[in-house]
């Protein structure tokens, strides 16, 4: 071969590679998939191992969840918190940037509000009454801003629920067992806050007051501690809030169609449980024989029905508001 023929071929190769190389770089240009260079900076930051364990695909796959919001910031299994803690800094680096972030309930809480603070620059939003797993959004006030420190406390100023109140019956087991065998008891709803009395039976009232709780009963009944009425119990236990349950508490009763019944006042025990009464029969409503002994029931309690509102004071001066219904079937009297 003549060295022109040489010569020809090179530089018929080399401009063909010239020119696929300049179309390669103008295609390149022109369809390139432009890339959030946040993206590629949280990418930078994980493990690199795609494996897969966040749920995407791969490691480019939970840096776009990222920054879209749709992941959380220590979604990786495998980088964990130091990659949570990079991507912060990366992402706040610029103006406006958004930090998203989930704030969940501290143990033992049903809802909680907080109070935040974060390093300059970084703008926080509101974080009340939160019930689960809420996500909230900082935002970067100004460029430049490395790792905005955000730090949450609960809020004690304000009401944290840990338990919610409990309705109950008679606190008292002794006096529970009795009723039960006498087919007279207290049944609660807690879903509507109702306390229904039921199965007043006046012959089996009277049978009950002869054994020896009823005795008991009938001392109370019949001494200067008690108005004079036998009375079946109805408990209310109060909230717990601040790892504390409430200092006082106040109800009123009225009736359904608003007419007030009676007003009561006082503190819960120490485990938070206001007991209350409703009478069942008075001194005055039984027939003893000679011996003493209740042979009839003759003053049964009639059917009542009424609204009962607490209200639970805590030691921070704030209240709890509860709207309670109660029952009282109408009984059988039994006649001598």
């Amino acid at each position: 071969m003549s060295v022109t023929g040489i010569i020809i071929a090179a530089v018929i190769v080399g401009g063909t590679g010239l020119f696929i190389g300049v179309f390669l770089g103008v295609a390149g240009k022109k369809f390139a998939v432009e890339v959030d260079e946040r993206e590629e900076a949280i990418t930078g930051v994980l493990p690199g191992n795609n494996c897969g364990g966040c749920g995407y695909a791969g490691c480019s796959g939970l840096a776009a969840a990222i920054v879209k919001g749709e992941a959380e910031i220590g979604a990786c299994p495998v980088g964990g918190a130091p990659v949570a803690a990079d991507r912060q800094e990366t992402v706040s680096n610029q103006a406006n940037a958004a930090i998203t972030f989930t704030v969940g309930l501290p143990a033992g809480y049903q809802n909680v509000t907080y109070t935040g603070t974060g390093s300059a620059n970084v703008i926080l939003p509101t974080f009340a009454n939160i019930t689960g797993r809420t996500t909230y959004t900082a935002k970067v006030a100004a460029a430049g801003v490395t790792r905005p420190v955000i730090n949450l406390v609960v809020d004690t100023t304000v009401l944290n629920i840990q338990e919610e109140s409990e309705l109950g019956s008679e606190s008292r087991k002794d006096y529970t067992d009795a009723y039960a065998a006498a087919g007279t008891g207290v049944t609660t709803d807690p879903a509507t806050k109702t306390s229904t009395i039921s199965g007043l039976d006046g012959a089996k009232i009277a049978t009950m007051l002869n054994s020896g709780v009823g005795k008991e009963q009938l001392k109370l009944m019949e001494g200067t501690e008690s108005p004079g009425y036998l009375w079946i119990g109805i408990t209310y236990k109060s909230p717990k809030v601040n790892d504390a349950y409430a200092t006082g508490f106040s109800y009123v009763d009225k009736k359904l169609d608003g007419t007030q019944m009676g007003t009561k006042a006082g503190k819960p025990n120490a485990d938070g449980i206001v007991p209350t009464w409703l009478n069942l029969t008075t001194t005055g409503g039984l027939t003893k024989d000679a011996s003493g002994n209740i042979t009839a029931v003759t003053g049964l309690a009639g059917e009542s029905k009424f609204i009962r509102t607490m209200t639970w004071t805590f030691a921070n001066g704030q209240t709890i508001k509860e709207e309670y219904h109660v029952i009282r079937e109408a009984g059988t009297r039994a006649t001598p």
